[in-house]
C-alpha cells in the first residue's frame, strides 16, 4: 500500500501542470489510500492480540504507556 501512495504522489507530480484532471484524480485516490492506511493501523493492535490504545483515555501524551 505505501508504494502505491508513492506512486500516485509521482503521479500528481509529473501531472500537475500538463493534465491537472490526473493529478485530481490521483489525490482522490490517495486520500481514500490515506484512511485506509490509517484504518489498518487502527485495527493492527486488536489483530495482533494487543490493547488497542484509545488516546480519550490519556489527559497527557506523557502518560501513554510506551
Amino acid at each position: 500500500m505505501l508504494a502505491y501512495q508513492k506512486e500516485l504522489w509521482d503521479i500528481v507530480i509529473a501531472n500537475k501542470q500538463s493534465n491537472p484532471m490526473i493529478s485530481i484524480r490521483a489525490i482522490k485516490s490517495l486520500h481514500s489510500l490515506t484512511n485506509d492506511i490509517a484504518r489498518i493501523i487502527d485495527f493492527a493492535p486488536s489483530v495482533a492480540g494487543g490493547n488497542s490504545l484509545n488516546p480519550a483515555q490519556y489527559r497527557d501524551v506523557s502518560e501513554i504507556p510506551v
